[in-house]
């Protein structure tokens, strides 16, 4: 009994400080119900300590706390994942991009763009395919005459380079990234 009195003043003595804090009358009546709520949990504790409710009680209220922290953390990793591996996939569409664009240069090839599909099995990421669009320089150096391009639908339709330097970078690349020749494309 003697517990629940100092309790009971202890609570009294903050709440009145905390009382004194508050000087929007909006947020006061937040104070009141949550110290209202603090006052009956007090009041209730020395009932509930007879019936042995007070551990079950914390237990449960313990439990539900956590289960409500593990669904936001899940909930949350879940989220973070996503972002990796979308951030880990663009990355990796960038490097290989930039490793023909190297292999390219190095058999003579001017590259305009080069862009890498990929697609995931199980926990992996797999190259479907490999598109190699090259820059149109002429020998002479002059700027390049414009070529008509047939369109089909919204897509222009161009031929695909088969050049001796355009079939090497091929087998390069093929050889590099271990797939078919027809899963790389090098357009004029």
């Amino acid at each position: 009994m003697k517990e629940l009195v100092q309790g009971i003043l202890v609570y009294i003595v903050i709440v009145s400080a905390l009382r004194g804090l508050i000087t929007n009358p909006k947020y006061s009546q937040y104070f009141q119900f949550f110290s209202g709520i603090v006052m009956i949990l007090l009041l209730l504790t020395p009932i509930l300590s007879i019936f042995d409710f007070e551990t079950e009680w914390y237990k449960v209220l313990e439990e539900k706390l956590l289960q409500m922290d593990l669904a936001e953390i899940q909930e949350e990793m879940q989220i973070a994942d996503s972002q990796f591996a979308d951030l880990l996939e663009k990355e990796y569409q960038e490097t290989a991009a930039e490793q023909i664009k190297v292999m390219a240069e190095q058999n003579g090839v001017s590259v305009k763009e080069a862009g890498v599909r990929l697609k995931k099995e199980g926990e992996e990421w797999e190259i479907e395919e490999i598109t190699v669009t090259r820059k149109q320089v002429p020998e002479d150096g002059k700027e390049p005459s414009v070529e008509a391009v047939q369109m089909e639908g919204e897509r222009q339709a161009v031929e695909e380079d088969t050049s001796k330097k355009a079939k090497s970078l091929r087998k390069q690349i093929c050889s590099y990234f271990v797939i078919g020749e027809d899963r790389v494309h090098i357009w004029k």
